[in-house]
């Protein structure tokens, strides 16, 4: 999958921003989620990092997978 390219919009960012690869809207996920679906979502996406945030939409946190690692093994 990472080999195939991706079709964007046609963007005003350069390349070289983090804009221009960045989704819209972002994926967010409550403290409330299920790890097993947190994970199937990154997966699924392609996503390395998931924004945590409130029901009103402010950022809590970001989970990495590193992170999820370190709270299986904990």
């Amino acid at each position: 999958m990472k080999d195939l390219p991706r079709k964007r919009p046609q963007s005003y960012f350069s390349t070289s921003s983090v804009l221009y690869y960045a989704t819209s809207p972002p994926l967010s996920v409550t403290k409330t989620t299920p790890m097993s679906r947190l994970l199937e979502t990154m997966v699924a996406r392609g996503f390395r990092r998931v924004f945590v945030a409130t029901a009103s939409s402010l950022l809590e946190g970001v989970v990495t997978p590193m992170e999820v690692v370190k709270h299986l093994f904990w």
